[in-house]
């Protein structure tokens, strides 16, 4: 435990993951700044040095993450009849989360990516690769339903045949991490919270929706949050550097 939490310069990401220091090169002794790990989140945490030293204990634990969130909407939202997951033929992946309102003629086709947080700007790319992917599978899995309208039918999935249905949604939604993107082809995307909220609001599936893609639930400034300026000075050398604050 100790050598997984020991700070390695080439690949750690900082002391609040791994706080244990080396002395010196090929010393076992170490040293511990405590307000580090007194700030940090061990739950957290453990995914993130897991991401580094043990790739494949991650890999593991970050196939759990789907099913949890979809576990959370179902107890949360008990007003729809939530399904999840639905197989399709491989090689495509399976649809995440499938709800089905007849009153409102609406029928809601859900990817759950629940992506780690990043903890350095680099990071941000490999995260907004992975909402991408996601964008991608969605569209995938568009293309098989319109080609094969009376699949979840034919699974017991659904009443009726896709085509019968006035509104079908396909809805990317992120947790965690978020990326903007332009909805296009029914495709678009929504966080988790607000997600799962509209869900609670509404109980006609159609309402929810429109309500989640009016995105009302973003933050906007001088409302949620204000931007200042914030200026740090050390050894006579000083950085002025925008500071989000909320409101």
């Amino acid at each position: 435990m100790i050598e997984d939490l020991t700070f390695d310069f080439s690949r750690s990401l900082d002391f609040h993951v791994q706080p244990f220091v080396p002395l010196a090169h090929g010393n076992r002794t170490v040293a511990l700044s405590p307000q580090f790990p007194l700030h940090s989140r061990p739950e957290e945490n453990i995914l993130r040095v897991c991401s580094i030293v043990k790739p494949e204990i991650f890999d593991a634990a970050s196939l759990g993450k789907e099913p949890e969130s979809l576990a959370h909407l179902k107890q949360k939202c008990s007003c729809h009849h939530l399904q999840g997951p639905v197989r399709l033929p491989k090689p495509l992946l399976d649809i995440d989360l499938l709800v089905a309102d007849e009153a409102s003629s609406t029928l809601l086709i859900a990817e759950l990516k629940w992506i780690r947080k990043t903890a350095r700007p680099v990071e941000i790319p490999a995260r907004d690769a992975d909402v991408l992917k996601g964008v991608g599978q969605l569209k995938q899995i568009r293309q098989f339903l319109l080609e094969n309208p009376d699949y979840l039918c034919e699974q017991r999935k659904l009443p009726r045949s896709l085509s019968e249905y006035t509104n079908v949604h396909y809805l990317l939604v992120a947790r965690d991490h978020w990326l903007w993107i332009d909805p296009e082809d029914g495709i678009a995307i929504a966080e988790f919270e607000a997600f799962a909220a509209a869900l609670c609001r509404h109980e006609n599936l159609h309402s929810a929706v429109t309500d989640l893609l009016r995105y009302e639930w973003l933050p906007v400034e001088g409302r949620d949050f204000t931007v200042k300026y914030d200026r740090s000075t050390a050894n006579g050398v000083s950085i002025e550097c925008e500071v989000f604050y909320p409101a």
